[in-house]
């Protein structure tokens, strides 16, 4: 009997010093722990297994990528351009939106929804923050536009572009940001929303949406705040 507990133990031991030594790496605002079945840490210290991404890199779409081979390119009406301020995993081939802070939607810019900012833009934006397709707004705050980035007037090329195509201007996916819950492109412009977007005389027309704080549900109804920070 102490011999089978001892091989157990020995067993527990070897296990955990070998996930322990597993690669770590930051992905969407949370750390990965492993190479299989990584374990990813929330804010709240929830625990959940992240999906596999094995197959980033090999120049397939495959369910969960946003983009494949990874890259930080954009397709505009002038040529290829490369987005300074905005990067893709090279491990989840996916977009790092956990620093964009708004969402630009006054007027027809609007997403969808009512005409202008509502909720509906508020949850598009934790969605593309968190990368939980069930995240949804708890609070936002619709205010003038900063000076930075952001996600920008909807389905217009004069004034950001379209991350559903990739840098030759083909549709990568219609799909591409499903894995978020979102079913319609993604519209980004990777310099100032301020500078940019409305009237300089009318703070108004420069309304976004910003100061989300999202609610996300895990697997198995787990529920919390998941608000990148």
């Amino acid at each position: 009997m102490p011999s089978q507990r001892a091989a157990v133990v020995a067993t527990i031991v070897m296990a955990m010093t070998s996930f322990l030594a597993s690669p770590v790496y930051a992905d969407q605002g949370h750390l990965y722990l492993g190479t299989n079945g990584r374990v990813r840490i929330h804010g709240n210290s929830h625990l959940k297994f992240a999906p596999k991404t094995k197959n980033c890199g090999n120049n397939v779409l495959d369910e969960g990528e946003e983009r494949d081979p990874p890259n930080n390119f954009a397709y505009t009406s002038s040529g290829v351009r490369t987005l300074q301020n905005l990067q893709m995993s090279s491990e989840t081939c996916t977009w790092q939106f956990q620093n964009v802070s708004q969402i630009f939607c006054f007027g027809s810019c609007s997403w969808g929804g009512d005409l202008g900012c509502d909720k509906f833009e508020a949850d598009l934006l934790c969605k593309l923050q968190t990368g939980n397709k069930n995240s949804v707004a708890l609070t936002f705050e619709t205010l003038e536009a900063l000076d930075e980035p952001g996600f920008s007037c909807y389905n217009n090329p004069n004034f950001g572009v379209n991350l559903n195509l990739d840098e030759f201007g083909r549709e990568t996916d219609p799909a591409t940001f499903t894995n978020r819950g979102i079913n319609i492109p993604v519209w980004y412009r990777d310099s100032s929303i301020r500078a940019s977007h409305g009237d300089p005389q009318n703070p108004q027309s420069r309304g976004v949406v910003r100061n989300v704080r999202c609610l996300c549900t895990e697997e198995g109804g787990f529920t919390s705040a998941c608000t990148q920070t």
